[in-house]
């Protein structure tokens, strides 16, 4: 069931906007596992945390390993990794110090009785949401979600290798640590749907430090991004089709 509303997931963030396949997986496992939707929302943000903590040290390692001598790629992308990982740091520890849910309960004694009702759910919701984050009082387990997404993201450096040099053209392994390092990121902006303007940008943008045409770049973005779309759509298609006939058996049952 993970795996399959996963893909789903992954697919709807693909053609729809505002990341809802992430909404969307929280809402359907909520359904089916009769849990809190949002406890499992919360640990999906955990997740994309974990995914951009992991992606980020992959950049880093590019960064100090091919371009140790460029102070302005590698003070770019210190200082962001601060930004980042330093606001997600902040937000988590925020989350398990109680300090936000004290401030909601200092609104909900101070607000008028008109805004109690609302106050009092949107308590709620936080403290759901702050379940989600519950795995990080097992290090054990937080440890292995993180090495998972790190290691599933190397695999994903690797057919981002494969893919640039079937074009004919000899790129190092770091070429393809940058693309698919900028142009993840790059799907974190809102865009149309398929990720169409910023991925495109983030390719041009990491194989310009190769000395790469933007035409050639743009064509190798342009197949990259239809060979991900198939594929996910494909898996996600099948996946919901899964999906629905259980439901059908399960109510004939």
């Amino acid at each position: 069931n993970l795996a399959e509303i996963f893909t789903i997931g992954t697919m709807l963030n693909i053609f729809l906007p505002a990341r809802a396949g992430d909404v969307y997986r929280a809402y359907y496992l909520g359904k089916i596992k009769s849990e809190k939707k949002m406890k499992i929302f919360g640990s999906v943000i955990l997740e994309r945390i974990f995914d951009g903590a992991a992606l980020f040290f992959i950049l880093l390692f590019a960064t100090r390993n091919y371009f140790s001598n460029s102070s302005i790629i590698n003070t770019t992308v210190n200082i962001t990794g601060v930004v980042f990982l330093g606001s997600m740091i902040a937000a988590v520890l925020l989350l398990r110090s109680g300090k936000v849910k004290g401030l909601l309960e200092k609104f909900l004694s101070l607000s008028p009785k008109s805004c109690e009702v609302f106050w009092a759910k949107l308590r709620v919701y936080f403290e759901n949401f702050s379940e989600g984050f519950s795995v990080l009082n097992k290090p054990l387990a937080s440890g292995l979600a993180f090495g998972y997404s790190f290691a599933i993201w190397v695999l994903e450096c690797i057919v981002t290798f494969l893919i640039i040099n079937s074009f004919g053209v000899s790129f190092p392994v770091s070429a393809s640590l940058f693309v698919l390092s900028l142009i993840t990121f790059s799907t974190m902006i809102p865009s149309t749907s398929i990720f169409l303007g910023p991925f495109q940008a983030a390719y041009i943008l990491a194989l310009s430090i190769y000395n790469v045409d933007k035409e050639f770049a743009l064509g190798i973005a342009v197949v990259h991004n239809v060979i991900l779309t198939l594929i996910v759509s494909i898996i996600g298609l099948f996946s919901a089709l899964r999906l629905q006939l259980k439901s059908k058996n399960s109510i004939n049952g």
